[in-house]
């Protein structure tokens, strides 16, 4: 984004380019693209160094799940991506920061928008045990290498199939998610699944939980 920046400004400059609005507008855009790197690679880093403030509250993660799955209804509708949500009809109460789990699930969603093929499908599930709440969110391809898939929470990856800026993000996202989960004592990893398609798996790890149906 920077090069970008600076090639447009050196345009204007050398009378390449006329000084236009639209113009205008497009600097913006990157001067806010680059500050939102800058944003996550903060929080990247305060969470590597154990210095990220979490403010736990007793939450209900399944709850704030569903609500983002359904914030994102019309999003996954226009993309052509079907939602089966498979999440249980049960309340369960955790010590958790809702605000960064939440994040992290927007996240999640968000590489769904930008890297699921259309017409295709996001399976979300979770299951719950003695020891830990599991989180499944499953997509139909087109799937991540074996290559890749070990490097997929890394700092600035992006697959092959997510080169284009224009519907490729920073690649800080899924880095920014394994941070924030990290930050809880959780975990979350990622897996190929048959025949394509990708599984990312959060597990939170409990000691005592609140259960209950609703």
């Amino acid at each position: 984004p920077l090069a970008v920046l600076r090639g447009e400004i050196e345009a204007i400059q050398d009378g390449v380019r006329k000084f236009k609005t639209e113009r205008l507008v497009s600097l913006h855009a990157e001067v806010m693209h680059i500050s939102r790197i800058v944003d996550d690679l903060k929080l990247i880093n305060r969470a590597e160094a154990g210095d990220l403030s979490l403010s736990k509250i007793e939450t209900d993660p399944i709850k704030l799940f569903r609500e983002t799955l359904e914030q994102y209804k019309e999003r996954l509708s226009k993309s052509e991506i079907k939602i089966d949500n498979s999440l249980p009809a049960q309340s369960v109460k955790v010590m958790i920061d809702p605000d960064r789990f939440r994040q992290v699930f927007i996240n999640l969603l968000e590489n769904v928008v930008r890297y699921v093929h259309s017409p295709g499908t996001v399976k979300v599930r979770s299951n719950i045990d003695q020891l830990s709440i599991n989180f499944y969110l499953e997509d139909s391809g087109p799937g991540v290498s074996a290559e890749e898939l070990p490097h997929l929470f890394d700092r600035f990856y992006r697959t092959d199939l997510s080169r284009n800026r224009e519907t490729g993000g920073s690649g800080l996202g899924l880095a920014i998610c394994k941070n924030l989960i990290e930050a809880h004592g959780s975990s979350i990893h990622a897996e190929s699944i048959e025949p394509k398609g990708l599984r990312i798996v959060i597990k939170i790890d409990i000691s005592d939980i609140n259960l209950k149906s609703i």
